[in-house]
């Protein structure tokens, strides 16, 4: 229970309200009248472009996650891939790092070394029992809370990609290498600017964090490309639910 919360407090950082700031992959500044035919979406209104990001993203059914938000001076490293079929990938925390996996509905998995557990949890024994091994969490533990929602990718999108505050057009300038258009979350302490691509699909390329609002990036990746969600041996995995019989 420990270990869940202090991922979900770390996630409640990871959103469209948050976080505009430099990433390792910098916007460019705003293209010159050569760029490449638009497809578009930065003739309609803002609403109209936050849907067709939505829909496109859901189309898409995969896409990796990867950035670092910072808030009150506490680091969140994410580095996720999400399908239909579940969800793979790693959360850092000031160090402490989890791997997550979702296989079903019903299959949840959690894996670090000894030392991260007992940053956790404050208890060495956890280290003891469970490092890198996977631990199943049956999915309907109470305990999961929020942590269902993050690995669902129909879930994570739309909480992504919901405003806090109203929105309007912002610039358009280059987001690793494709051409897009920033919508900016005018919310007072959690606001921030979605970029959403100009060329091809109008997908979600990246999460940044307004001034004031903590600093990092979470950039989309990879959109509609194949992930590998296999369940580990079973002799790889403790499962919490016959510990608690």
């Amino acid at each position: 229970t420990l270990l869940i919360s202090a991922l979900v407090t770390g996630l409640a950082l990871v959103g469209c309200g948050g976080d505009e700031g430099e990433s390792a992959n910098d916007v460019a500044a705003p293209a010159e009248s050569t760029a490449p035919e638009t497809n578009g979406v930065e003739d309609l209104s803002t609403d109209e472009i936050l849907e067709e990001a939505r829909d496109a993203a859901r189309a898409a059914d995969s896409v990796r996650i990867s950035g670092e938000v910072v808030d009150d001076g506490s680091t969140i490293v994410i580095d996720m891939q999400y399908s239909g079929d579940g969800s793979t990938g790693t959360i850092s925390n000031d160090g402490a790092t989890v791997e997550l996996l979702r296989v079903s509905t019903d299959e949840y998995y959690m894996k670090a070394d000894a030392e991260t557990w007992e940053q956790l949890t404050g208890e060495a024994a956890s280290g003891d029992i469970f490092a890198d091994r996977y631990v199943r969490i049956p999915g309907d533990d109470e305990s999961l809370g929020d942590l269902t929602s993050f690995l669902d990718f129909e879930s994570f999108v739309g909480e992504a990609l919901d405003p806090d505050g109203a929105i309007e057009k912002g610039e358009t300038a280059e987001v690793n290498g494709v051409q897009a258009i920033g919508l900016v979350d005018q919310d007072s302490q959690d606001g921030g600017t979605l970029w959403v691509a100009l060329t091809g699909e109008p997908y979600p390329l990246r999460i940044e964090s307004a001034e004031g609002s903590g600093e990092g990036a979470v950039d989309f990746l990879d959109w509609g490309e194949a992930v590998d969600i296999t369940a580990p041996a079973e002799d790889e995995v403790i499962d919490l639910s016959g510990l608690m019989d």
